[in-house]
């Protein structure tokens, strides 16, 4: 039994290894100009205007 608790514990480690991996390749090759812009924008839609003016399109 304690057996069992032990492989399922290792596999959570796996995948939050493996997604913590993912996560950090994902940040080496962001486009940080766009996904501030982004989460700007999903903060406050009247911010879409401003900086398709500002030449952020």
């Amino acid at each position: 039994m304690s057996e069992r608790r032990g492989s399922a514990s290792e596999g959570i480690r796996e995948q939050r290894l493996r997604d913590t991996l993912q996560v950090m390749a994902l940040l080496a090759t962001a486009d940080f100009a766009s996904v501030t812009r982004t989460w700007f924008m999903g903060m406050n839609r009247q911010l879409n205007g401003a900086f398709v003016d500002a030449g952020y399109s």
